[in-house]
């Protein structure tokens, strides 16, 4: 297999993991959304946690795919 399409299989599974990570999200937020008035405060404390965790995975595979990209256009 050549570089550049070892490259773009390493673009192709960031954007996959970005994708399912921002689904998660939604997910958890439409969650949250729906039982708003059965959530007790450890519950809650608990699916805060795991959203800001979710955003932080987020935020650094979304910069690991914009190194990829750039790798990929240099090539």
């Amino acid at each position: 297999m050549a570089k550049i399409d070892k490259q773009k299989e390493i673009v192709s599974g960031f954007k996959t993991a970005f994708f399912f990570l921002l689904a998660t999200l939604f997910t958890i937020f439409a969650y949250v959304f729906q039982n708003y008035e059965t959530l007790n405060i450890e519950k809650f404390f608990i699916i805060y946690f795991i959203v800001l965790g979710n955003i932080v995975v987020l935020m650094i595979t979304l910069g690991k795919y914009k190194q990829n990209i750039d790798k990929l256009e240099d090539m």
